[in-house]
């Protein structure tokens, strides 16, 4: 994951130093809009999108993207999460590399 590239967070399990602690020490009047689309209609989208394009490699394993299939690919996911978090901080559990690879192989794989 691209934080581990910030100066500071090299070794770690988690951030320390994110891209907004970067841009607050470079513009700290800085100013944003964020769009943000609701989540799980974008995961769904995505989950199509991945199907349509790869049928070979996601179609096999999911088939028809339907609302069911996305329903176990996205519980399956959210599993793996609540595993973590049941032993390790949000942080630690959103930061980690495998655990994120695991969950998005459940949704799109």
């Amino acid at each position: 994951m691209r934080w581990r590239c910030l100066e500071g967070n090299q070794g770690l399990h988690s951030p320390r130093l994110t891209n907004a602690h970067s841009i607050y020490r470079l513009t700290p009047r800085a100013k944003f809009i964020i769009f943000m689309r609701e989540p799980v209609e974008r995961l769904y989208s995505r989950f199509k999108h991945m199907i349509h394009v790869s049928p070979g490699i996601f179609g096999k394993y999911w088939g028809d993207p339907t609302p069911e299939t996305f329903h176990q690919a996205a519980m399956r996911a959210i599993h793996l999460y609540r595993g973590c978090l049941q032993s390790f901080t949000a942080r630690y559990c959103l930061y980690n590399e495998t655990l994120f690879e695991q969950a998005v192989r459940f949704v799109l794989t």
